[in-house]
This record gives structure tokens, sequence and C-alpha cells, in this order.
């Protein structure tokens, strides 16, 4: 189907599942399950070491965004 155009920073589901995620070292954390939509927004869900972890898909921890990866702020307790 024909799909409409998104604006900057904004992504259909579909993209983001299954994209590796690294943090600003470039370390490889987990892979994109799914994407949860809950009322404060959205969630990513990943897994790590084979459990799901839980990253708001907010600009404070998402850095950057590409058709191969995605870059996260990894705070502490985040993971």
């Amino acid at each position: 189907k024909d799909l409409e155009e998104l604006g900057e920073d904004e992504y259909y589901f579909h993209e983001l599942i299954g994209l590796d995620v690294y943090n600003e070292a470039l370390e490889l954390k987990g892979k994109v399950l799914e994407v949860r939509e809950i009322p404060q927004g959205e969630m990513l869900v990943l897994n790590i070491n084979g459990k799901n972890k839980f990253i708001p898909f907010r600009k404070e921890f998402i850095k950057s965004v590409s058709s191969d990866k995605i870059i996260i702020h990894e705070i502490e307790g985040l993971l």
C-alpha cells in the first residue's frame, strides 16, 4: 500500500522492528522486537541477553535512527 509521507523524526513501526540497537560507544545492546503504544508514548521492546527490555522512544533516549540501526543514550538503569 501507499504510505503517507512522514515528517522529520517520525517512523512507521515496521521500519523500526528488527533494527540493531547500539549505545553511543557503538556497543551492540540488542534488537528491536516490537514497538508498543502506551498512553505516555511509544516504547521499543528489545531482546537483550534473552530478556525483554523497554526503552521509551523519546529524544532523551534515542540519539539517531537510520535504515540499519538505532543509537541510544544509555543512562544508568535504562537497561
